[in-house]
């Protein structure tokens, strides 16, 4: 299997620097694959940067402080899905290794059953548009592009995204339940812009 991971990140160097003492040693144990670190103005950027310098088939972005548990290459290799989705280790410091969640339940229209760690062909990125620069769920966003335009979402239970969950991190920013909602319905607006582009009839 030819993967690609970029682990991207943006904004404070210590986010890089994060990085390096947990996502980076992560993915080198993750099994083998071409291995690409980016440091961008927004995560959008870096994620689409790292994409461009990458060769593989398969590309599979991680965040400076989310880790692939060992073996996640090798669950992957066995599935058949365009959208390549793991379990999810929602990791805090109240609870270190909680059990693993599998999303097969949730729906694509509504919400986001795909964590960043999704293994995805570079085919289906570049034909969903890479990332865009929303304010929050970029993955969301991407993947359900993907999805929109036909992409199968398979879920691979064996393979493991531990997910830190950090009171820095965006998705835990106090915004409002009306923002939050406000900013859902933007992308889901924006996309049925796009989706109407890339069939004008």
């Amino acid at each position: 299997m030819d993967v690609s991971i970029i682990v991207a990140t943006f904004g404070s160097e210590e986010w890089a620097e994060l990085a390096r003492l947990r996502a980076i040693p992560s993915a080198y144990d993750a099994g083998p694959a071409e291995l690409v670190v980016t440091h961008g103005a927004t995560l959008a950027d870096a994620r689409n940067a790292g994409a461009d310098l990458t060769s593989g088939e398969w590309l599979l972005f991680l965040d400076a402080d989310d880790e692939l548990e060992p073996g996640y290459l090798d669950a992957m290799s066995s599935a058949t899905g365009d959208l390549r989705a793991p379990a999810v280790r929602y990791v805090s410091a109240g609870d270190p290794d909680p059990p693993p969640i599998s999303f097969s339940d949730r729906d694509m229209a509504r919400m986001n059953p795909c964590a960043i760690g999704t293994l995805l062909t570079r085919y289906t990125f570049e034909s969903a548009g890479g990332f865009w620069p929303e304010p929050l769920w970029e993955d969301w966003s991407l993947f359900r592009r993907a999805w929109l335009l036909g992409a199968t979402i398979e879920h691979v239970p064996k393979a493991i995204y531990r997910a830190n969950l950090s009171p820095a991190g965006r998705n835990s920013s106090r915004l409002s339940q009306s923002d939050r909602n406000r900013m859902h319905r933007n992308i889901l607006r924006s996309h049925t812009e796009w989706l109407r582009k890339q069939d004008p009839k």
